[in-house]
């Protein structure tokens, strides 16, 4: 985008605005995707977000629920794990 495009958009009570059609398309964002935000003094940049979808997820947390299983490692094992972990 050269710097004398520009487009506006109305913040709501809630915070939330829209991503013009034009910007939309040009970053190709479509419904359901992520962006990340980057602010700095007085301007926000937009950028699309790398987020895994879902499925990736919970394939890797099956894989790894099979991992543990075979190892007999167990729900209370893992939650002690983290718990300890967390400890200062």
């Amino acid at each position: 985008m050269s710097d004398q495009e520009r487009y506006v958009s109305k913040v709501t009570a809630k915070g939330q605005v829209t991503i013009p059609k034009e910007v939309r398309q040009r970053l190709g964002l479509e419904e359901g995707e992520y962006v990340v935000w980057t602010p700095t003094e007085e301007r926000a940049t937009l950028e699309r977000a790398a987020v895994a979808p879902t499925g990736d997820f919970e394939e890797l947390a099956d894989r790894l629920a099979e991992r543990f299983a075979d190892r007999g490692i167990t729900r209370d094992d893992v939650e002690d794990a983290i718990r300890w972990a967390r400890e200062p």
